[in-house]
């Protein structure tokens, strides 16, 4: 079945310990020594190597490497979202982009379809990060600026214009 042998024991206890419901398996006799004759092999497999000790050193060893994992999982970093990172808005049901780190009220500016919200880093989970999403030197303001400000600060940053003025919307929703 390509799993080890010790799961496939550890199963076939727990089912010889349930009891069967005689109404939903009317020929549970015979299904009976099927299930026998299987756990009479892997008994037969398991005591070509080394009988008692295969079995505690398989169940030990798996219970080992799924503490570990768990305690990999838990003690891995959470990471920041950053500028850029695609993210799973839970309350939307959509994806969205940050453009704006987490403040200290733990409030995240998310564009989701042009539209700029402020939501709870709580719920939002990472889709993509932004190292797969775009080169490194990707200049944001494509994206998050509208076109009529990327052409004013363009025009600022080469010459001064008189009475020209970048005004960014602050409208965004709690």
């Amino acid at each position: 079945l390509g799993m080890t042998a010790g799961i496939i024991e550890r199963s076939q206890e727990i089912l010889q310990r349930q009891k069967p419901l005689p109404a939903l398996q009317p020929d549970a006799a015979e299904e009976h020594p099927i299930v026998q004759s299987e756990s009479e092999q892997m008994e037969e497999t398991a005591q070509s190597s080394d009988p008692l000790e295969a079995k505690e050193g398989d169940e030990a060893g798996s219970r080992d490497q799924a503490d570990e994992d768990q305690e990999q999982a838990s003690a891995a970093p959470v990471r920041k979202l950053e500028v850029g990172d695609a993210v799973y808005v839970s309350s939307y049901g959509r994806t969205g982009i940050v453009y704006e780190p987490e403040d200290a009220m733990g409030m995240v500016g998310v564009m989701i379809q042009k539209e700029k919200i402020r939501i709870n880093q709580k719920r939002l989970k990472l889709f993509i990060e932004k190292s797969e999403l775009y080169p490194e030197d990707y200049d944001f303001d494509i994206i998050f600026e509208s076109k009529e400000n990327r052409k004013k600060s363009k025009l600022m940053n080469r010459k001064h214009v008189e009475g020209l003025s970048i005004i960014r919307d602050s409208d965004s929703k709690p």
